[in-house]
């Protein structure tokens, strides 16, 4: 190597010969390393895409279990559909051919396939004697508690899915400790071997030492950002065909596991969003798409302060109703917010109901969990003032008692309930699901009351005479963010 050092020097004519050597000891000193990195990148790589597929085939059967499976059983149960007609025997097979799939492909996580496995077979067990039950017209509370014992087992497969999900993110990330050690334990030897050929080609090879070196240093940079915890790092692609496999596989590792970090985040926000959701479910697009129509029929009536009153009357509607995501309002909030609600429907409503609100207004600054009096006016209204000829009355009261204690009742003079019908309702009220179909603003109301509060709603009918709906909560002192 020094006699060749020394020939280039010179100048000789065998120079074209030194270069070509040249040229072939760092076309193998780098083939060596990049092929070492390049057959644990992809043997890592390959684990990797392992692992994924794992993740997505668990969230699968995780998911199908959870929502679809779930749902049919409800409906099997409620009636709205025939046992034999059902897919609930489908999905428990393609439950248990996940799993199988899972269990060949799983190893650190076995366990959690295995439970899973089990709590598969307790489900068709349950699915079995629910079966029995029906085809024998066995009692209702005993297909209740069947199904309750398969909501309980769902919940449980859940549960154990989650956690083998988070065992295999747990590995992923074990895995890519590895990746980083290995590509920088290659980097190095590659920086060593670069520098001992260019001690010796540095003023001949100084194209090849830029286009080899610079790329090397952007995935060290590239490896560093990414222990360092920046996930958004990126190396450009390599010309060097070399290092192109090593480039696109950290390119790759860090997209996805950024990926993977998010979908995580998505899914922690999601359950946070999840009980708002369901507590913002009384605006509905239908209220939202009358208003809007009102508000452009005002607009070409040219109604100026009639829509000028009933465009703030929503903006407060909606206003109070997100409230910035918080669980607590003022009541005096609260009954700006029914205050809204009947402007906007009065408008719509205006020959065929009245309403008044009477709320104490020492209970002005207490809190109260929000939207628990829209959805009982709400329900007032259609399933009470729309339902009697003539129309009706609504009145919304708040007074403070006693005991330290206020109570509020939202009453309506419409068509009432038969006892029958009220006794079905109560029963409906006290159960543990309820479709939108069978009064969900009611039973969204008492079950958000039952959970924070433990107290439940009072509903007193008469067919023809009207409703009355109230509750009762303590008054406490205002320590809610």
């Amino acid at each position: 190597m020094k006699k060749t050092f020394h020939a280039i020097l010179r100048g000789d004519s065998s120079i074209r010969s030194m270069l070509k050597q040249s040229y072939q000891t760092i076309i193998i000193a780098m083939a060596v390393p990049t092929v070492i990195m390049t057959v644990a990148m992809l043997v890592m790589t390959a684990r990797y895409g392992e692992l994924i597929d794992n993740i997505d085939r668990a969230a699968e059967i995780r998911d199908l279990v959870k929502t679809q499976f779930a749902e049919e059983i409800w409906n099997i149960v409620s009636g709205k559909k025939e046992f034999d007609e059902g897919s609930q025997y489908d999905m428990i097979n393609r439950v248990d051919e996940g799993l199988r799939d899972l269990e060949e492909n799983s190893e650190n996580a076995a366990r959690y396939v295995v439970a899973a496995q089990r709590a598969n077979d307790t489900l068709r067990t349950y699915v079995d004697a629910l079966h029995d039950q029906i085809r024998n017209q066995a009692a209702v509370s005993l297909q209740e508690s069947s199904y309750r014992d398969i909501v309980s087992v769902v919940g449980l497969t859940y549960t154990v899915l989650e956690q083998y999900i988070n065992e295999e993110l747990i590995t992923i990330s074990r895995l890519n400790h590895q990746i980083q050690a290995v590509a920088l334990a290659v980097l190095v030897l590659i920086v060593m071997i670069l520098l001992l050929v260019i001690y010796f080609a540095v003023n001949s090879f100084h194209h090849m030492r830029v286009s080899i070196y610079k790329p090397i240093l952007e995935l060290e940079e590239m490896t560093r950002r990414i222990t360092n915890g920046d996930l958004d790092a990126r190396a450009a692609d390599s010309l060097v065909e070399e290092l192109a496999p090593l480039t696109k596989s950290l390119n790759h590792m860090a997209g996805r596991l950024q990926q993977l970090i998010d979908e995580r985040i998505e899914v922690g926000q999601n359950l946070q969003k999840a009980e708002m959701r369901a507590l913002q479910a009384q605006i509905t697009p239908h209220f939202v798409y009358n208003t809007l129509e009102t508000i452009i029929w005002l607009a070409e009536q040219e109604r100026n302060q009639e829509l000028v009153d009933i465009a703030m009357a929503f903006t407060d509607f909606l206003r109070i109703s997100l409230n910035q995501g918080k669980d607590y309002v003022t009541v005096v909030n609260e009954q700006m917010h029914v205050q809204s609600y009947l402007s906007i429907q009065s408008v719509r409503y205006h020959n065929i109901m009245t309403y008044r609100i009477d709320i104490d207004p020492e209970l002005g600054n207490y809190p109260i969990l929000k939207l628990l009096l829209q959805p009982l006016v709400e329900n007032a209204i259609y399933h009470g003032i729309k339902n009697k000829r003539g129309g009706g009355h609504i009145q919304v009261t708040g007074e403070k008692n006693p005991d330290n204690t206020m109570t509020f009742t939202v009453a309506d003079d419409g068509i009432g309930m038969t006892e029958e019908k009220l006794n079905k309702v109560l029963v409906r009220l006290r159960g543990t699901s309820l479709s939108e179909s069978s009064g969900f603003g009611l039973y969204n109301v008492n079950r958000r009351i039952r959970l924070y509060y433990n107290r439940e709603l009072e509903i007193d009918s008469k067919y023809g005479r009207g409703t009355s709906i109230r509750f009762t909560l303590p008054c406490r002192e205002w320590d809610y963010d």
